[in-house]
């Protein structure tokens, strides 16, 4: 992975972490059925390091990996978002840049895309921006 760059991520049990039920889809007009569903706050909990993630390139990597043992900013969002995830990210970037920080050296930020179908390629692109 390049060093002074933002990681960008895509997960491979994104919908794991976005609870649907088996068989839903995402979609902006009807929300997946709820029922069955439940939000428990792990306050003071960690991701495991070895949570398995594939990258930008398309090779296999870790949480562990792509922090590289540095602080790390870590954002879930949408590479293609309609609305705010983009607003978000850039946001973060520009605070993370007037910070007098380092990226890569200082920390690292690791952007992880929680939508199955966005691609390695689509985290490339946006990190070649």
């Amino acid at each position: 992975m390049a060093m002074g760059r933002p990681e960008f991520l895509t997960i491979l049990t994104a919908l794991a972490l976005c609870g649907l039920p088996k068989g839903a889809s995402l979609a902006w007009a009807a929300a997946p059925d709820p029922s069955g569903q439940a939000f428990v706050q792990r306050l003071g909990s960690q991701t495991p390091l070895g949570t398995a993630f594939t990258d930008q390139t398309g090779a296999p990597t870790t949480l562990g990996a792509a922090m590289a043992g540095r602080p790390t900013v870590l954002q879930l969002g949408y590479f293609a978002c309609p609305a705010l995830c983009g607003l978000s990210r850039d946001g973060t970037l520009a605070a993370l840049a007037g910070s007098g920080l380092q990226p890569g050296t200082d920390y690292r930020f690791v952007f992880v895309a929680i939508d199955p179908a966005e691609t390695p390629a689509a985290a490339a692109a946006l990190a070649s921006d």
